[in-house]
Formats: C-alpha cells, sequence, structure tokens
C-alpha cells in the first residue's frame, strides 16, 4: 500500500516507514534509557548517518517552525559545523 502512495503521488521523496526500529536506533534506546521525546526532526545524510537532529523545545522552536531549518539545511550542504556538532 505505501509504494502504491508513492507512485499513484508521484513522490519523489525518500520515507522512512518505522515500526519502531528506526527511532529506537536514532534514539538510542536501551534498557537504562528506554524513552525519547517527541517530536523530534533528524537529518539524515546521504549516507543514512544522522547529520543533525533536534527535539522540540523552546530553543529549537525557530529551527522546527521558522526559518532557521532552512538555514540549518543551507550550512550541512555548505560543509559548516555547527557549535556542539561533530
Amino acid at each position: 500500500m505505501s509504494r502504491r502512495y508513492v507512485l499513484d503521488n508521484k513522490l519523489t521523496t525518500t520515507f522512512v516507514f518505522d515500526q519502531g526500529q528506526v527511532a529506537t536506533a536514532y534514539f538510542k534506546v536501551t534498557p537504562a534509557h528506554p524513552s525519547f521525546d517527541t517530536p523530534h526532526l533528524f537529518v539524515i545524510n546521504p549516507a543514512g548517518s544522522i547529520a543533525r537532529e533536534w527535539g522540540y523545545g523552546d530553543s529549537t522552536a525557530e529551527i522546527l517552525e521558522g526559518p532557521g531549518l532552512a538555514r540549518e539545511l543551507q550550512a550541512l550542504i555548505a560543509g559548516a559545523v555547527r557549535p556542539g556538532q561533530k
């Protein structure tokens, strides 16, 4: 059904359909850390690794609700490293 939806709507965006495994891996869920907060935004690079991530909160509202996301994506594309980023 998901393949049909993508084809019928001529979508070209990559989608992740998750039954918990991907979220569990991204959030590094373990018995010692068994939960995660949502909403959460991950930017995945072409190699499939997490390039940046933001949990929702006062300090990230501009990124998740405003023009900040475009700025962050442009910086990633340009290869810039942000404070606190590896």
